[in-house]
């Protein structure tokens, strides 16, 4: 009995294994349970390392799992019994045959030993050979990952190139801008410089005007008298000042004195509307007192000319006083209209003396505010010849630090254009040389692109392969379970031509050679990376240098036209 191990080593194989007798029959075990198992394992890619069949099936694990159940269903279709009573037995066979035969049938045997050794060697190889071209696949995704990540890669490139594109547009704008600010400024110190000849010709003009006037000192002599009038003016206005300020001290006083008095016939005025009002309810309570004994005096004339009593002495007495009442009563009724109207006449004089006191000092006030208005107007005058004696000492001194000033502002808008001549001169050669870098990084993106298309292209012959290779891993399965199935048969009619297999030894052979390319590709990918890693790092130190060198003109052009166009003094 030979013992067959379905991989490289009985160590490293699976423990289940093939049994054939010496009669040629499999061992049910064997056959039924040891290379079944393989194939599947095999079909779905089981290594050994945990990875194979993840339970979603794609095209190529359904095509392998359809030719895993027609290798099922073909076995099916001839059970062990029925291939057992396909001829007579070789157990059944007569005595005399089987002796016969027996020769034949150990060299046949030995044959067919060495036959089915060769083929599950060949077979363990060709499983090494699956396993080896499964790492290469594992290898060929892993590579796959990282052709894509270059592939993003390049995609932030282009974007970052894009990018620095449009930063060098702004940068040009931004030049073409500093250039004509460049021009104007030029334009600027031609009109100074026009400006500055004029006003040297207005100064010499002035000068000799200056020279030839020479009623000037006849002239500062009119302002000396004027001054001196004008102290005297001043002077006399000092002292009718100081009289207009005596007069509105007595206006003063007199003002409070008259207000005290007014003050005095207000609480006096108050005092008699006060005693007025109490004589006004005394006289309404007497009014009512009396309408009262009126009434009395009616009924008590009536009731007597009713009754016509004889005369009683009380009674005429009591008529007697209340006569007496009623002329009392009469009496403060007057007094009280007299005192009133009296209320009356010391109000009307009080308000006419209130009216005069005011209408003095309005007049008085009026008066004062005039004085005053004279009094500055006169100020005034003085301030204005002063002013006019200085205006006309400092229009000349002003007239020579002006054109001074102007040739030292000129001198500098020379020497700043100057400078910004050479500063444009400068980023020119900055510009064209930014323009040159930009375009070798597009030639290097470019390459690049070439290079990926090239790596994407190898990645596709890659699982072309793959594939290739998985379809005769499946045809050498479907072989080894036609041998597990036929026995004998298959060592009848199996190509020994076949069994050396070159076109797997050269397909592993372009496996290896595919994944170094792979490999270096990476390598100069990442070199290619790196390259442009620095590049764009240049590229960023250039740009904020451009950005400092623009944000320096900018504050050389606006010293230079504030400068050019100095504030009035």
């Amino acid at each position: 009995m030979v013992k067959l191990y379905s991989g490289d080593t009985p160590a490293a194989s699976s423990p289940k294994r093939v049994e054939i007798t010496v009669a040629g029959e499999l061992d049910e075990d064997a056959s039924d349970e040891g290379f079944t198992d393989e194939i599947e394992r095999e079909l779905v890619g089981d290594d050994g390392d945990g990875e194979g069949f993840d339970g979603v099936p794609d095209d190529e694990d359904e095509v392998q799992l359809s030719e895993l159940e027609h290798v099922r269903r073909a076995r099916g279709k001839r059970p062990r019994d029925e291939a057992a009573g396909d001829g007579p037995s070789k157990r059944a066979k007569p005595a005399g045959a089987e002796v016969a035969s027996s020769g034949d049938t150990a060299g046949a045997l030995t044959h067919v030993v060495a036959t089915v050794a060769t083929i599950v060697e060949l077979v363990a190889q060709l499983e090494h050979t699956a396993q080896v071209l499964c790492q290469r696949a594992e290898e060929l995704i892993v590579l796959r990952k990282e052709v894509e990540q270059l592939r993003k890669t390049a995609g932030e490139q282009a974007e970052q190139n894009g990018e620095l594109t449009r930063v060098l547009w702004a940068v040009r704008e931004e030049y073409h801008k500093l250039k004509d600010t460049s021009a104007m400024t030029e334009e600027t110190n031609s009109s100074l410089q026009d400006n500055l000849r004029t006003l040297t010709r207005d100064y010499d003009t002035l000068r000799k005007e200056n020279e030839a006037q020479k009623g000037l000192a006849d002239a500062c002599k009119k302002l000396e008298q004027g001054k001196a009038q004008a102290d005297a003016t001043a002077d006399e206005s000092k002292k009718k000042h100081d009289e207009l300020e005596g007069l509105l001290l007595a206006v003063r006083e007199e003002y409070h004195k008259l207000k005290l008095t007014y003050d005095d016939k207000e609480k006096k005025l108050h005092t008699v509307t006060q005693r007025y009002d109490e004589l006004s309810q005394r006289a309404k309570e007497l009014t009512r007192h009396n309408q009262i004994l009126v009434e009395e005096v009616k009924s008590a004339r009536a009731q007597h000319e009713l009754s016509v009593p004889p005369p009683d002495a009380a009674l005429a007495a009591e008529l007697d006083h209340q006569k007496k009442l009623c002329e009392a009563v009469r009496l403060n009724y007057q007094t009280i209209s007299e005192a009133l109207q009296q209320s009356k006449d010391s109000a009307a004089t009080l308000r006419a003396q209130t009216r005069e006191v005011l209408e003095r000092e309005e007049k008085l006030v009026a008066e004062r505010d005039a004085l005053l208005k004279e009094k500055a107007d006169l100020a005034r005058a003085v301030e204005s010849g002063a002013r006019q004696r200085g205006r006309s000492t400092l229009a000349q001194a002003n007239a020579e630090a002006e054109a001074a000033r102007l040739t030292r502002a000129v001198c500098a808008a020379e020497d700043e254009a100057r400078r910004l001549a050479a500063e444009r001169q400068k980023f020119v050669l900055d510009w064209d040389r930014l323009v040159l870098q930009r375009d070798k990084l597009g030639a290097e993106a470019s390459a690049a692109c070439r290079e990926r298309d090239a790596l994407r292209r190898e990645k596709d012959d890659a699982v072309e392969d793959k594939a290739r290779a998985e379809k005769a891993l499946a045809g050498v399965l479907l072989e080894k379970e036609a041998v597990a199935v036929g026995g004998l048969g298959f060592a009848r009619t199996a190509d020994p031509e076949m069994d050396h297999r070159p076109e797997n030894t050269a397909l592993l052979a372009r496996y290896t050679e595919t994944y170094a390319s792979l490999v270096r590709e990476q390598a100069s990918c990442a070199e290619a990376h790196a390259a442009l890693s620095k590049e764009r790092a240049s590229y960023t130190q250039t740009y904020t240098s451009l950005v400092q060198e623009n944000l320096h003109l900018r504050m050389k052009v606006a010293e230079l036209e504030r400068l050019s166009f100095p504030p009035p003094s």
